[in-house]
């Protein structure tokens, strides 16, 4: 069966309900918008979402996504930057937040799932192509909790718009550690960043080295991370 799959959640009045799921093969076509095949924006009604919103194919690598939002369209790849696209484009990767835009305080998701081994993250040993003659180990579970605490709106299942990242007081506080002990984790992801290919050393509460960690598959996607209506 395919390792791709298509749902479409929708955030209102602060509750996540999911309004459409499906698998898919490869060359399958979905059209979504308050009049596409795929309703979305309609219950309740949402008239900043347009009628034909975005198109999403399912390639053998990937997707390709068409935006046609009035209001736009924003990409959240999982653990990455969201940036808006008003062009097709394709992406693979193994979770991708398509956010359709519309009335302030609603939410409207295209959720595309890939499992396919590909999109597990970049070779270890390599960052944009460059090698890496010693890949640094992954991380330790204390690293990882670290991680997971300071940019935890950074890595949730689907994303959360505009996320912020805790301070490192405040995740010392959750995990009744000290301040220096949290540190000196994020101390060592951060140099686990540089070797591989970070440009430069970013504040411990900048996600420019998360960035770096989740593209090359050192901090993967956790149970925890998604919400339950999607477990």
């Amino acid at each position: 069966m395919s390792g791709h799959r298509v749902r479409v959640v929708e955030r209102v009045a602060g509750r996540l309900q999911l309004r459409f799921e499906r698998r898919v093969e490869p060359g399958t076509t979905l059209d979504f918008g308050r009049g596409g095949s795929v309703s979305i924006g309609v219950d309740p009604l949402d008239d900043k979402v347009s009628r034909r919103a975005a198109v999403v194919a399912a390639l053998d690598r990937g997707w390709r996504i068409t935006p046609m939002n009035r209001s736009g369209v924003v990409l959240h790849l999982w653990g990455l930057a969201p940036y808006p696209v008003r062009h097709p484009e394709t992406v693979g990767w193994h979770r991708v937040g398509v956010r359709v835009l519309g009335t302030p305080g609603m939410e409207h998701w295209i959720l595309l799932e890939d499992s396919a081994d590909y999109t597990a993250g970049v070779d270890s040993a390599t960052t944009s192509g460059t090698a890496v003659s010693t890949p640094p180990q992954e991380l330790t579970a204390e690293q990882r909790e670290a991680v997971g605490l300071v940019f935890a709106q950074l890595l949730t299942w689907p994303p959360t718009v505009d996320a912020q990242v805790l301070l490192i007081k405040q995740a010392a506080t959750r995990v009744q550690r000290s301040a220096a002990a949290v540190q000196a984790r994020l101390d060592g992801v951060r140099a686990k960043a540089l070797a591989l290919g970070l440009g430069r050393m970013s504040e411990l509460t900048d996600p420019e080295y998360l960035y770096v960690l989740v593209r090359a598959g050192y901090v993967p996607l956790r149970p925890e991370d998604v919400d339950p209506l999607l477990a």
